[in-house]
């Protein structure tokens, strides 16, 4: 449910501009995932791995200097429906063009995570960093 809905709103950012999205190749078997604490929540899929210091305070600095780049952009597709509002923005290209170590590593948590949680991502996906 949760993957057709994301899966809907990434077709449609996709539609206009292919470099507006990114497009993550899941092909081949996840990495394990880093040590995380589990936050648990009422429903399983709303759960939070929390890493602790996963970005040194360099690599943050590093990350806030990437999303100062002019072509970032405020983005505004979140559901009306949502129970929290937030502002979102998009810095997956500056951040795989700048700093690619850091994006590959959000990339590769990212996929250990879900296998270890939800299962959410198979090999024959793609996956729209967002």
């Amino acid at each position: 449910r949760a993957r057709a809905t994301r899966g809907a709103r990434m077709a449609a950012c996709c539609e206009g501009d292919d470099d507006e999205c990114d497009v993550l190749d899941l092909a081949g078997d996840a990495p394990p995932a880093p040590a995380f604490e589990l936050l648990d929540a009422p429903d399983r899929e709303l759960r939070v791995a929390l890493l602790r210091r996963f970005f040194s305070l360099e690599e943050v600095a590093e990350i806030h200097k990437v999303a100062q780049d002019p072509r970032v952009e405020e983005i505004n597709d979140r559901d009306d429906n949502l129970v929290y509002k937030h502002r979102v923005w998009r810095i997956e290209h500056q951040l795989k063009e700048k700093r690619k170590e850091l994006y590959d590593r959000l990339m590769e948590t990212s996929r250990g995570i879900d296998d270890a949680l939800w299962q959410g991502l198979e090999e024959e996906d793609e996956g729209y960093p967002e």
